[in-house]
């Protein structure tokens, strides 16, 4: 889990990092964002199962609370095409809001 949290907090300095170069050479209609879209159910926990097995009490227990892959892309799919979001720029966005990164 500390490999996922390290790389969430890589992606998001990344993304940080672009925004601001962008702004300092004055490109305006570019806008980066980075999009979380939560726990969703989708072929990635077959896939993780396969290489291990001894996952799946965990994944059983955690369906529950997991949303469907449509419900996991809404974040997207309103950055992507929302006017009520043009122009919003370096955020971290999940649940169709932003949220704020844990920087531990």
């Amino acid at each position: 889990m500390r490999a996922y949290g390290s790389s969430k907090l890589y992606v998001w300095c990344l993304m940080r990092q672009f925004d601001a170069r962008l702004k300092a050479d004055g490109v305006g209609n570019v806008t980066v964002n980075t999009v979380e879209p939560g726990s969703a159910v989708t072929g990635l926990q077959r896939e993780s199962l396969r290489k291990s097995p001894f996952m799946l009490p965990l994944v059983i227990l955690w369906m529950p609370f997991m949303r469907t892959a449509a419900h996991g892309a809404l974040t997207s799919v309103l950055m992507a095409s929302s006017p009520n979001v043009e122009g919003v720029s370096g955020q971290f966005w999940g649940n169709r809001k932003p949220k704020r990164i844990n920087r531990k």
